[in-house]
């Protein structure tokens, strides 16, 4: 559902649609919170200014953290009362986020511990 409304927006789903979908629909059309955002090269830095209290800063990290997982995009959220800060890290086209034969923590297979008994 979400993919549909930023294809209806922007004719694309992908992380400058997003982008400019905070800034311009949730931010200035609809004044939802004060959008700010910068990117350096190496990450994005999106803050969301809301003044609603602790409980919107968990809608709003949720709704962002869900949004951009939809991109694969790694973000990194800090939640205060009237705000919330994104770092996001995007892979660039020519750039490889993993060395060749590590394996990402997030990637790994869950530790199951043996069991002590001995199945005959």
């Amino acid at each position: 559902m979400t993919e549909l409304l930023f294809t209806f927006w922007f004719k694309d789903f992908n992380l400058k649609n997003v982008i400019k979908s905070f800034d311009q629909v949730a931010s200035h059309y609809n004044h939802n919170f004060e959008f700010e955002h910068s990117d350096d090269g190496h990450f994005h830095l999106a803050v969301l200014r809301h003044g609603c209290g602790p409980r919107a800063s968990a809608f709003y990290a949720e709704f962002v953290k869900s949004v951009l997982a939809l991109l694969h995009v790694k973000v990194e959220l800090k939640e205060a009362e009237e705000q919330i800060v994104a770092k996001l890290f995007v892979q660039k086209p020519d750039e490889r986020l993993v060395l060749e034969g590590v394996i990402p923590d997030e990637l790994r297979p869950q530790y199951v511990q043996p069991s002590s008994r001995q199945v005959a």
